[in-house]
């Protein structure tokens, strides 16, 4: 492959057409706006700097992007947006998703198993095994369905201070029901604010000081995974 940087991104759905003028790609707090062009459904597009694009022309649809963020090894969030702001896909990766130590060295892609689950953790991401180093314009030489049926859980509940208590899950979250679920506590302890830390953290705002030496129990009900699993008991 052409010793560039590149994205691709991809339309997931069978009926929608996109125009991506203006629609911004970020990796971190840096970003470059996408020109007035359309993604079709079930169509790939490579994303690039202005320069480096033509060399991916072979590949497929490829489009320069002014000022394309670099990309670095990971610790950035990529993210795409729409020209309002809406965030329609995001990640933030990391070397070690290559899960091969010579591959994440550098000349292979980061591949997405699965383009089609509406998360996106490690699990979905791996070194491709293209023999040229990845796929661009094509489908991922790693895809695989991941069919998500598993109840979520609560796996801790970490006290931050006097009056915050941080919920960790056993994966990626809904956050929208994150948010409105219910937090029942025993002893009793009124919740006034919700914020969602991360996608499978969840920071509880107390009304009250917890009182050192104090057990609290909490059971939580109507929150969601990412794929629509209702947490269980």
């Amino acid at each position: 492959l052409p010793n560039a940087e590149w994205v691709e991104v991809f339309n997931a759905t069978d009926d929608k057409v996109f125009n991506l003028a203006g629609w911004k790609i970020y990796a971190g707090t840096t970003g470059g706006t996408l020109p007035n062009v359309q993604l079709l459904p079930g169509q790939y597009m490579i994303l690039a700097g202005t320069s480096n694009a033509p060399l991916f022309a072979q590949y497929g649809n490829a489009v320069g992007v002014p000022s394309f963020p670099a990309l670095v090894n990971g610790g950035d969030a990529m993210n795409l947006k729409k020209p309002d702001g809406t965030s329609i896909d995001a990640v933030t990766y990391d070397v070690t998703w290559y899960n091969d130590a010579v591959k994440a060295n550098g000349g292979w892609t980061l591949e997405r198993r699965d383009p089609y689950t509406p998360c996106s953790g490690r699990d979905n991401w791996t070194a491709s095994v293209a023999a040229m180093g990845g796929t661009p314009g094509a489908q991922n030489s790693v895809f695989a369905a991941q069919l998500d049926t598993a109840a979520p859980a609560l796996l801790r509940a970490y006290v931050i201070d006097d009056h915050t208590v941080d919920l960790l899950f056993s994966e990626m979250m809904d956050t929208a029901t994150l948010v409105s679920g219910t937090y029942a506590f025993n002893p009793p302890l009124s919740v006034t604010g919700r914020q969602v830390v991360a996608q499978d953290r969840i920071r509880l705002l107390l009304a009250a000081a917890l009182v050192p030496g104090t057990i609290h129990t909490v059971s939580v009900s109507a929150v969601n995974d990412c794929p629509g699993n209702p947490i269980g008991a």
